[in-house]
């Protein structure tokens, strides 16, 4: 004879799933310093999102200052269109 099939069972496995994610999840903010060794191994997950700071600020406006010369250079000497 086949025994019906236990919804109950199926619930309470997926809520001890759920709260296990949930643990894990939550164990780095709880616990910080037992994940310290892993946080020098590789980049942070956000290091994208650290903007490099600016050390040479004359430096950078020399290199614009220079890109907008070059440009103005080519405008200046590039041919004219068609006029017909």
């Amino acid at each position: 004879m086949r025994q019906p099939y236990n919804y109950n069972h199926q619930f309470h496995q997926s809520q001890r799933s759920a709260f296990a994610t949930l643990f894990l999840l939550l164990l780095p903010i709880f616990f910080p310093n037992l994940f310290a060794p892993l946080r020098r191994t590789s980049p942070s997950l956000f290091s994208e999102w650290n903007a490099p700071k600016l050390r040479h600020l004359s430096l950078l406006e020399v290199a614009l200052r220079w890109k907008t010369l070059i440009k103005q250079h080519f405008d200046l000497w590039s041919p004219l269109p068609n006029q017909g």
